[in-house]
């Protein structure tokens, strides 16, 4: 009963944050999206002074009373100094990077100051930014003009992920108030399948070996033309015919249509399906690595053998978004 109140309180609280603070790609923070409140610390002070307040009712202590006072005045006075450091703030979020799942993919915000002051203690927290254990917040010490930050945030499923809300927080000047705001730029993270071991490693290497020792012979006889993809090796384009003027196109050679070294879909039967797209993505790693030629099959996919970090990624990015 309890945790099923519990839920119905968060689920009102976060409606009535998505539509007080709506989805927006670069965010200003005015009065409308800031809120303040008071820190442990803070509820600590204001309880130091109302047992100081009491004590000076009871003893009639004028000095007592002006120290109450006064310690009233300095708090008032930080409510002012907390808003005033994160109000005016532009936040933009320029890009994210992938990463795999059970890690974190990375947002590069860039975070420009209101050109009025210097903002001081910024902190950005991702909604779910604790990692084994360990908070992933990043910090901005001191910001005059713009500087450019990296917010970790949690790859918990694989393909294309909600990043969710960013928290970024202030506690200056005395920590006894935090003021916050939630950024929700709508935006997916890529996120690729998480490596696992392959433990049969040894048969893949035979495999690519059989296929380097064939094509060691010679390239053999040409094969034909094909158009030119993102990620095939710029060492097999015809640049004779790229000279006139022509469109790209890559030479294939009777020794490439036989043996080679792919990341087949076919290579591990009987595997689960999210399991095996793991390994795919660990033996696509290895081979990256290793500087080694390699390819892609997936049913209905294929991509030819190539190498460096850019056929990486199109490799990577096959995998994540296979359904």
């Amino acid at each position: 009963m309890i945790a099923r109140l519990k839920q119905l309180i968060r689920s009102k609280q976060q409606r009535w944050i998505r539509n007080r603070l709506p989805e927006e790609a670069s965010i200003h923070l005015t009065q409308r999206r800031i809120f303040i409140f008071p820190t442990r610390q803070g509820f600590a002070y204001l309880f130091v002074v109302l047992i100081l307040f009491l004590m000076a009712i009871n003893y009639q202590n004028s000095l007592v009373f002006g120290l109450c006072f006064w310690l009233i005045a300095v708090f008032v006075v930080c409510v002012h100094h907390t808003f005033l450091n994160v109000h005016g703030l532009l936040i933009d979020c320029q890009s994210i990077e992938p990463g795999f799942e059970g890690g974190v993919v990375a947002l590069n915000l860039k975070v420009r100051g209101s050109g009025k002051r210097v903002h001081h203690g910024l902190e950005l927290l991702c909604d779910d930014g604790v990692l084994d254990g360990v908070s992933q917040e990043a910090w901005l010490p001191v910001l005059e003009f713009q500087q450019t930050i990296k917010v970790s945030c949690n790859a918990t499923q694989r393909g294309y992920m909600d990043v969710g809300r960013v928290r970024i927080r202030s506690v200056f000047p005395l920590g006894l108030l935090q003021g916050w705001s939630w950024l929700r730029f709508g935006k997916k993270a890529l996120v690729y399948p998480k490596p696992e071991v392959v433990s049969n490693m040894t048969w893949f290497d035979v495999v690519g070996e059989s296929s380097v020792a064939h094509s060691a012979l010679g390239e053999g006889e040409f094969h034909g033309l094909r158009e030119f993809r993102v990620g095939d090796s710029l060492r097999r384009v015809d640049w004779k015919r790229r000279a006139r003027g022509l469109p790209l196109m890559l030479k294939l050679f009777d020794s490439e249509q036989s043996d080679q070294r792919y990341v087949d879909w076919g290579s591990l039967p009987g595997v689960p399906k999210e399991q095996r797209l793991s390994q795919l993505c660990y033996l696509a790693l290895q081979w990256h690595r290793q500087g080694k030629a390699y390819g892609l099959r997936l049913p209905h996919t294929e991509i030819m053998v190539s190498s460096g970090k850019t056929h990486l990624t199109l490799v990577l990015t096959e995998l994540a978004l296979f359904t």
